[in-house]
């Protein structure tokens, strides 16, 4: 059984991060889009209206106030200068920075803030080299807040940037959305998650690579799973999955239920899953080199895994688990999916 981690600090990352966390060093991938933001900012290109979609934690509100610190700082993320700035925004005090966030029973971005903003979007910095807007999440911009703002991106003051904030682009209105330049965020590589969370959060490293494991990549959803949540996920869906092979398709309806039935996503099962076959093939054709798992911590019960199954049934339930998880996200009726799933991966070992 994996040892417990030591508590790890866990500040939002995303969404919402605090905002003395968020610069562009701190970043955990998106080295292209930040590439591309210090390039065109460095050459006066930098598109006035900015908005960054992406899934769930991957940084996107992070993002966003990097850029800001480092617009309001004259394009630097560094020095005494760009300190200054960042210190103002993280304590919500820097007068060329407006936020724009939902508020109220129906969690919306009212028109009234973004009317009362109209008149100071054309004054000139006060301290910064610009003034910047952040509008996040943009899809929560009633249709009145909307079409105010909208008036704004189009003809929007030499001195200003607005920069949004989405989880789809779809979401957000048309006519505000073709006339932003869209930065799409994607996951970042799971080694380069844990490598993070070891580094800068102090967390056991088979503690971060589940974490990083069961975020898909993303940074935000990474920091929820520490502190011992994300090992004991994947402790429950491999004790499970061990359950299956012990009693085999005798206990095939009972698993299907006790897997339905259990708190995590299908998704998860199916990655968690993925990644300990895959781990089991490793050992049965690279004995002896843990440094290739991802779950180094249950590097013995691989071992034993990869010795009673062999590589070939354990390359055919690979192959079966990874057809099944594109099959996933199409899922409708999940007891009936597991049972499906269960029935093809018996058949696979079955033929060890």
């Amino acid at each position: 059984m994996a040892k417990t981690a030591k508590p790890v600090p866990k500040p939002a990352f995303d969404d919402k991060p605090t905002p003395e966390l968020a610069t562009f060093a701190g970043m955990v991938g998106h080295e292209r889009v930040i590439a591309y933001l210090r390039k065109a900012a460095a050459l006066g290109r930098l598109p006035q209206a900015i908005l960054f979609d992406g899934p769930p934690g991957v940084g996107k509100s992070s993002m966003a106030y990097a850029l800001a610190k480092f617009l309001l700082a004259g394009g630097t993320d560094s020095g005494a200068a760009f300190e200054r700035h960042a210190g103002k925004v993280a304590r919500s005090l820097h007068p060329d920075l407006r936020v724009f966030e939902p508020s109220g029973p129906g969690g919306q971005i009212k028109v009234e803030s973004v009317r009362n903003a109209l008149d100071t979007a054309l004054q000139m910095p006060l301290e910064g080299a610009r003034k910047v807007f952040l509008i996040d999440p943009a899809d929560r911009l009633n249709p009145s807040s909307a079409n105010s703002l909208l008036k704004l991106v189009e003809e929007p003051p030499p001195l200003l940037t607005i920069v949004l904030v989405a989880e789809s682009v779809h979401s957000v209105l048309p006519t505000i959305r073709s006339r932003s330049a869209r930065l799409r965020l994607y996951p970042a590589a799971e080694r380069a998650v844990a490598e993070w969370l070891v580094r800068r959060f102090g967390a056991a490293e088979g503690e971060a690579a589940a974490a990083a494991l069961f975020s898909g990549g993303c940074p935000g959803r990474a920091l929820e799973l520490l502190g011992g949540k994300a090992l004991a996920d994947r402790d429950t869906l491999i004790a499970e999955w061990h359950f299956f092979q012990k009693h085999g398709f005798l206990a095939l309806m009972r698993a299907a239920h006790r897997l339905a039935n259990l708190g995590e996503s299908t998704e998860d099962l199916l990655t968690a899953w993925t990644a300990w076959t895959r781990d089991a093939l490793v050992a049965a054709c690279s004995p002896g080199r843990p440094d290739l798992l991802v779950n180094r911590d249950r590097a013995e019960d691989l071992a034993a895994e990869a010795s009673q199954y062999g590589a070939r049934a354990l390359g055919r339930c690979l192959e079966c688990l990874i057809e099944f998880r594109a099959d996933a996200r199409r899922l409708i009726n999940r007891p009936l999916f597991l049972e499906n799933l269960l029935l093809r991966l018996g058949k696979a070992l079955k033929q060890t």
